[in-house]
């Protein structure tokens, strides 16, 4: 899958709408600030993080939020299954 950077940390598809890189980068500012707007997949034992970006799009983190992926719900549901 070839991704672009919109961001510190942040990588995104490139059919990503700015809409949604905007709210991802303030999101993810807000999580790198302390918020709470996250959620840990602890099912997985792994460390994934999910931030909701609306129905369509999701930010997932593999490595405690260091680096993100914005990702369609689509794509999202196949990354956590690897």
């Amino acid at each position: 899958m070839r991704m672009k950077n919109v961001g510190p940390s942040l990588w995104a598809s490139p059919g990503v709408p700015s809409q949604c890189c905007r709210k991802a980068l303030r999101l993810v500012s807000q999580f790198h600030h302390g918020d709470r707007n996250y959620t840990r997949l602890e099912d997985r034992g792994c460390g994934y993080v999910k931030i909701d970006i609306g129905p369509f799009w999701r930010l997932l983190s593999r490595n405690d939020g260091r680096t993100w992926l914005l990702l369609s719900h689509g794509r999202y549901n196949s990354a956590i299954r690897k």
